[in-house]
């Protein structure tokens, strides 16, 4: 059994928890590790039961609190090589001592307790990022985010799970009327950018014909798309192609701090 929590989840922070029964372990932390200390005493969770901390880039939205976590804390941090070259390079002069950061290489499995996790290579426009795919027992979990494409070995990874959190970043209309620059709108629609309503609804039909049916939304931006919306869109083609959905769970990760439950079996 694994439970996962969505503590944040946006443009303006990212921060998910996934804990076993014997485990604990966080993906990003794109917020204060005051706000960190605070997800934690409300989920009843100490500082020393985490297990480790995942990066999957060094986008601030996914490593704002990074330096004072490995300041004040000897919890084992994991990365891919790229990017803790680019976090000893540019935060060096940050951390008390040099930091021990792990590295992990994409399709190669590394043991946290009784949890597996496997990273993997995602299309973005970060030094060396990486998804990660986290396993206990039967269940089976795949955090997808910041995705310009969708590769093939992504897709396997969101394939093979029982629950995937996937991106749905922008609204494309949203986004062109908005006032981001001219190439600020090409970055985000481009291979390396993010995954827009259109493109996520679109993989959930694909995922849906080969039987997934547990999605949460993520990494919804603030300024560019609304949950409802993004929601409307997989919902709807889901409904246009024939699916009840009833037979689905769909929600989405809120922006601001969750404390929202996912038990997998």
């Amino acid at each position: 059994m694994l439970k996962l929590y969505p503590l944040y989840s946006g443009s303006s922070g990212n921060m998910y928890l996934i804990k076993s029964p014997t485990s604990t372990v966080l993906v990003d932390i794109g917020v204060s590790f005051k706000s960190l200390k605070t997800c934690l005493e409300n989920l009843d969770i100490t500082l020393e039961n985490v297990s480790a901390l995942l990066i999957t880039h060094e986008h601030l939205d996914h490593i704002k609190g990074l330096t004072t976590f490995i300041n004040k804390t000897d919890i084992p941090v994991y990365t891919a090589k790229g990017t803790r070259a680019y976090i000893l390079d540019k935060y060096l002069d940050k951390f008390k001592t040099t930091p021990n950061i792990n590295i992990v290489k994409p399709e190669t499995s590394i043991t946290i307790g009784d949890i597996t996790v496997t990273p993997f290579k995602t299309s973005h426009d970060a030094v060396d990022p990486v998804g990660y795919t986290l396993q206990n027992e039967d269940s089976t979990l795949t955090i997808a985010t910041d995705l310009g494409i969708v590769s093939d070995n992504v897709y396997e990874h969101l394939l093979n799970s029982n629950l995937s959190l996937i991106e749905a970043n922008y609204d494309r209309n949203l986004l062109l009327m908005g006032d981001y620059t001219y190439p600020l709108k090409c970055r985000i629609q481009s291979d390396v950018g993010h995954l827009s309503n259109n493109d996520t609804s679109s993989l959930i039909l694909d995922l849906a014909h080969k039987g997934k049916r547990n999605f949460i939304l993520g990494h919804i931006s603030k300024n560019n798309n609304e949950p409802e919306q993004a929601m409307f869109e997989v919902t709807n083609t889901l409904q246009n192609n024939g699916f009840n959905l009833n037979d689905f769970n769909i929600t989405y990760a809120t922006r601001d701090m969750s404390f929202e439950e996912y038990v997998l079996w």
